[in-house]
């Protein structure tokens, strides 16, 4: 297996049968980059980030996370994941793996820790027509990250767990 690079717009591929994952912050923000159209798509995707968020960091009540939110981590710290059933068979997987501000938000570490534990779930839950990642190339705009770098976690958790990655490159 190997990594499948596609140029187009995520968003017009698609279909049942895959999961999106790409990078959140850790600090409850949403609003630039890729998470703009992910919302604009899928508003569950914001809407269960943010109850995420306030459930973990404010004395706010919040309700349990509706059928919709296959997982998500106990807190919502560095290295934790949220997924969420966006369509049959679509999910999209919150990677708690930045923070804001400096040079390079984001950790190599944490992005691993997801990547890890999104590769786990996929095993352990979906049959293997349902283990496809379609996804941006997270980490590598507005987080800093080197996709060299993002590409070899890419093959060291997902293609080495058999899983199809298909990368869309954007087109401008």
């Amino acid at each position: 297996m190997k990594i499948e690079y596609v140029q187009g717009d995520l968003f017009d591929m698609i279909e049942p049968g895959v999961v999106i994952p790409h990078v959140c912050n850790n600090k409850g923000k949403w609003g630039s980059g890729f998470v703009l159209p992910l919302a604009k798509k899928y508003p569950i995707t914001r809407q269960e980030y943010i109850k995420w968020y306030k459930a973990s960091y404010t004395d706010e009540l919040v309700p349990d996370p509706p059928p919709e939110v296959i997982i998500e981590g106990d807190s919502f710290d560095l290295g934790e994941i949220q997924l969420i059933k966006v369509e049959p068979y679509v999910y999209v997987c919150n990677m708690v793996a930045q923070t804001l501000g400096g040079k390079r938000p984001l950790y190599y570490n944490y992005l691993c820790k997801c990547m890890d534990e999104l590769a786990s779930v996929m095993e352990r839950c979906f049959s293997p027509s349902l283990a496809n990642i379609l996804c941006p190339q997270f980490g590598a705009g507005l987080a800093g990250g080197d996709w060299n770098i993002i590409e070899q976690l890419i093959n060291d958790c997902w293609i080495r767990a058999e899983l199809n990655v298909t990368v869309v490159e954007y087109n401008k």
